[in-house]
């Protein structure tokens, strides 16, 4: 069920883009998420680190107010979720 919800987050993600309440959403879903993870949830957190990666690349300033939880939520998916390719090379 956790899954669905981010497969439908994600889908919201890429239509209207993204909001901190939205943020909201992501961190505690991913907070229900429990390793390993299935094929399936691997893949969809995958594809949110990479709408967040696509976000934070359209994002004009480094003052704006998006960049922080989007880059927690990549963050997250590489380094909690093991997605380590997905990491910023820092």
């Amino acid at each position: 069920m956790i899954q669905q919800i981010i497969n439908y987050h994600i889908n919201w993600l890429e239509v209207t883009g993204f909001t901190a309440q939205q943020g909201r959403w992501f961190y505690a879903l991913l907070s229900c998420l429990e390793k390993p993870l299935t094929p399936e949830a691997c893949s969809s957190l995958r594809s949110l680190a990479r709408a967040c990666a696509n976000l934070r690349a359209s994002l004009e300033t480094k003052e704006d107010p998006r960049l922080i939880p989007l880059n927690l939520l990549i963050c997250l998916v590489a380094r909690y979720f093991d997605q380590g390719d997905l990491a910023d090379k820092t």
